[in-house]
């Protein structure tokens, strides 16, 4: 199912355009489809330009216009939607769309008036999985029909006092959006953008900003863009990139890399890896783009393009967590390493300004569980559980990722202690033993963390007449448990790589 998502300010300057770009070439990384609509009617389509679209051959007024004198536009889309190198589909817009706010208001139909950009989302929208919205620095017409077309809503602003101003009115104007025209319509929340993290001024600004709109019961994304210290496009070599240890997305030599490999020798890397400046690895930690850089390497390149920021080490986690949580294909055991990753720094953000005497909100910036839960839309038992898998052992959560473990049941064994869970998986081995969640938890509550492989054996055998004793096998699968034996942290999986 679609969602439309509007990028939106009256305020211009708050990386409300970066923003809809950023999250189309995101999404588009990810694997989802994507239409980004231009509809910036103040005459300079930031969106457009910024994509390299400076002169259209038609644009999103020839659109508006056929809807207004109520044409169908199936046709005309084809020659106005523009795909760019990216991957993502553009309807652009040019100087001419300041121009249609007087033909909208020749409109005698209000409903129609403000629902012609509504009118044309609704015949495209099926074709992709995220519509963007990319919305005029302004309340006008324009902005009504944005509102009125849109699912949700996203406010950008920076952490200073101009940019806040209008936002109330602009939700305002929202609510009897809602109220008259898209009962469906939901402001997602705020994202503040453009944050200084090298200065204790424009943190604490941003930190205020989220803890008052948090106290009127507006949502304040836990991520933040901060200001870029370099260009887009700045190139780096290669061998001064590094992987982030704090990276649990496993890069798999398989058919999706090929593919990745043979673009980018064909077109090089089209979206710049998002990096920060490491002094411990002599270069570059990577934020965002391990495939990319993997690929890259692979390709035979020596150099390429990236964007450096400043990112404390909370904000490095998070932007990896985020990053890998809106995959389209993830493991459940990367999944669960995601969320612990983004726990724990919401956790240590918390930490430090509750030591600085600041409240904490409920449900609000620094909350952990709840607020993670919130913005993925699952229950925070559901985030409770994946944030159990991770106290696992390797083997277990391969096991979970494959199916032959049950989820919950993962949960009950990761209460266990390290060295019982390798007793356990010995005897399960060995005795082609499938546990179930009923079997998981009565090991919960009768192993201690000293148990011996005997009294795992034991217990597994409990039910029967007479103690089972442990089969005398040889071969790879008796060689495989000895090892783990001996040496039972050093388990490598052999189909992937960690980058």
């Amino acid at each position: 199912m679609s969602k439309v998502i509007a990028i939106a300010n009256q305020k211009g300057g708050v990386a409300k355009t970066t923003t809809a770009i950023s999250m189309g070439a995101g999404l588009t990384e990810r694997g989802f489809k994507v239409l980004l609509i231009d509809v910036d009617d103040s005459g300079n389509p930031s969106l457009s330009k910024g994509l390299g679209i400076t002169e259209p051959q038609k644009s999103l007024t020839d659109l508006m216009l056929f809807r207004i004198l109520q044409r169908d536009i199936i046709e005309e889309l084809q020659s106005v939607i523009v795909r760019h190198q990216e991957g993502m589909d553009i309807i652009p817009a040019d100087h001419t769309l300041p121009g249609i706010t007087d033909a909208l208001n020749g409109v005698q139909d209000e409903g129609r008036k403000r629902g012609i950009l509504r009118e044309i989302v609704d015949r495209v929208k099926n074709d992709y999985d995220y519509v963007l919205l990319d919305a005029a620095p302004a309340l006008n017409l324009m902005s009504i029909n944005v509102l009125t077309a849109a699912d949700e809503v996203i406010i950008t602003t920076q952490p200073q006092g101009a940019s806040e101003e209008g936002i109330l009115e602009l939700l305002q104007v929202a609510m009897q959006v809602r109220a008259n025209m898209n009962p469906e319509l939901i402001v997602r929340g705020l994202l503040i953008t453009m944050l200084d993290v090298r200065t204790n001024y424009n943190k604490d600004k941003a930190t205020k900003m989220a803890n008052g709109y948090t106290e009127l019961g507006m949502k304040v994304f836990t991520t933040r863009i901060p200001r870029a210290v370099s260009a887009s496009g700045k190139k780096v070599a290669v061998n001064r990139l590094h992987p982030s240890k704090q990276n649990h997305f496993r890069v798999e030599d398989d058919e999706a890399m090929e593919e990745l490999i043979a673009s980018i020798q064909l077109k090089g890397i089209l979206e710049p890896l998002l990096v920060r400046p490491s002094k411990e690895l002599d270069g570059y930690e990577i934020l965002s783009g391990h495939r990319r850089r993997y690929a890259a390497i692979r390709a035979g390149l020596q150099v390429i393009p990236v964007i450096i920021m400043e990112a404390s080490d909370e904000d490095r986690d998070i932007i990896l967590s985020d990053s890998n949580l809106q995959r389209p294909y993830i493991r459940i055991s990367e999944k669960a390493w995601a969320i612990r990753l983004k726990y724990d720094a919401i956790k240590r953000k918390q930490g430090r300004h509750e030591n600085r005497g600041e409240k904490r909100t409920p449900g609000g910036l620094f909350s952990s569980a709840e607020s993670i839960a919130e913005k993925m839309g699952i229950s925070k038992s559901t985030i409770k559980n994946y944030l159990r898998l991770t106290y696992l052992i390797q083997p277990f959560l391969e096991m979970v990722d494959g199916g032959t473990l049950p989820l919950k049941a993962g949960v009950q064994i990761s209460y266990l202690a390290e060295p019982t869970q390798y007793h356990v998986l010995n005897v399960v081995e060995m005795e082609n033993i499938r546990i179930n969640e009923t079997l998981a938890q009565k090991l919960r509550t009768s192993l201690s963390d000293t148990a011996t492989l005997d009294d795992v054996v034991l217990l597994l055998n409990s039910g029967k007449n007479s103690r089972t004793q442990l089969p005398k096998k040889s071969g790879s699968k008796w060689i495989g448990i000895f090892n783990r034996l001996i040496f039972p942290k050093i388990i490598v999986s052999r189909k992937c790589k960690i980058y």
